[in-house]
C-alpha cells in the first residue's frame, strides 16, 4: 500500500496514460515521507498498470534503481549503467525509467554525466532523481528536471497504516505516528530497529555518559553512525523545548560533517555531545 499522496498519484496516472511525463523529475521532501516508494510505484504502474509498490516476487524489467554502495557516492560506472539502460527500447510500457536514490551523492564525474542525460534525454527514457531538498542537487541537474514536493503524511493517516497494514498495536501505532512526523517511513523503522532507538533515548537522557556511549557505538564493527544520528534527530523532534531546539542544530552540522570522511568521527560526535 502507498501511503498519501493522492493528489499526486492521480496527477501522474495521467500523465502517464497521456504519455505526457516530462523526461526527468526531482522528487523532494524529507526522509522516510514515501518519495522513494512512489518513483517505484510509478515503475509499477507504468509496466503493469496498479500504482502501489510491486510485489517482493515482482521484478520490474523496465525499472532501474541506482543507489550510492555502501560509503562510496554514486560514481561514474553506475551512471554508465544508466546510459546503456536508456539506450534499450521499453517492451512492456512506453518508457524505461531510472529511479537514483539519493542523488544528491554524486561524485563530479557522474555528475557531469548525468547532466549530458538530462540535456538529451533517449526518447522513451523517464530518469526520476530523489533527494532531501532541491539545493542539495546540483543546480545545472536541477534547472532540467521539474520538481515535485512530497508533503508530510497526516499523522493519523499514518497510524491507521501502522495498525491495519503492519500490525502494530494501535497504542503503539499512535506513538510512532506522533514521533515520526508525518513520515510513515521512518515510524515503521523505528518500530523496527527498537534497539537503536532506544540506545538513541539513553544518549539524550545522560550527558555524563555520552562520550563513553560514543567510544563504545564506534567500536561495533558494523556502527552506521548517520543512522544514529537519524535516530537522535527523531527522537529530539518529538520533545519541544529550547534544549532540543539547540541539539538539533548541533546534530545537524555534524550529520554534513560526518560526510566528509577525511574528518575524524569520535571527534565530530564527541563536540556534538558537549554542544547540548
Amino acid at each position: 500500500m502507498l501511503l498519501g499522496h493522492d493528489k499526486l498519484i492521480k496527477s501522474f496516472k495521467r500523465l502517464a496514460d497521456d504519455n505526457s511525463l516530462f523526461h526527468a523529475y526531482l522528487f523532494v521532501g524529507e526522509k522516510g515521507i514515501g518519495k522513494f516508494s512512489f518513483a517505484r510505484s510509478l515503475g509499477n504502474y507504468l509496466e503493469n498498470g496498479e500504482f502501489d509498490l510491486p510485489p517482493e516476487d515482482r521484478v520490474l524489467s523496465e525499472t532501474l534503481v541506482i543507489k550510492k554502495t555502501g560509503k562510496e557516492n554514486i560514481g561514474i560506472d553506475q551512471v554508465r549503467e544508466i546510459r546503456h539502460f536508456l539506450s534499450e527500447k521499453p517492451l512492456k510500457s512506453r518508457r524505461r525509467l531510472v529511479i537514483i536514490d539519493e542523488a544528491e551523492t554524486f561524485s563530479d564525474r557522474a555528475g557531469d554525466a548525468v547532466l549530458k542525460i538530462t540535456e538529451e534525454p533517449p526518447e522513451n527514457g523517464l530518469i526520476i532523481l530523489v533527494a532531501g531538498s532541491p539545493e542539495s542537487v546540483l543546480r545545472t541537474i536541477k534547472s532540467r528536471t521539474q520538481s515535485v514536493y512530497f508533503k508530510k503524511v497526516p499523522r493519523k493517516e499514518t497510524a491507521e497504516w501502522l495498525e491495519k497494514e503492519k500490525g502494530i498495536k494501535k497504542s503503539r501505532a499512535e506513538e510512532l505516528a506522533e514521533k515520526s512526523f508525518g513520515k510513515p517511513g521512518l515510524a515503521l523503522k523505528m518500530e523496527k530497529e527498537k534497539e537503536l532507538y532506544s540506545f538513541a533515548e539513553s544518549f539524550i537522557k545522560n550527558p555524563a555518559k555520552r562520550q563513553a556511549m560514543i567510544r563504545g557505538m564506534l567500536k561495533e564493527e558494523n556502527a552506521d553512525v548517520p543512522e544514529f544520528l537519524e535516530a537522535l534527530l527523531a527522537v529530539l523532534r518529538s520533545a519541544e523545548s529550547a534544549e532540543s531546539f539547540r541539539a538539533l542544530g548541533a546534530i545537524t552540522e555534524t550529520m554534513t560533517k560526518i560526510m566528509d570522511y577525511t574528518l575524524n568521527k569520535r571527534l565530530q560526535l564527541e563536540a556534538m555531545a558537549n554542544n547540548f
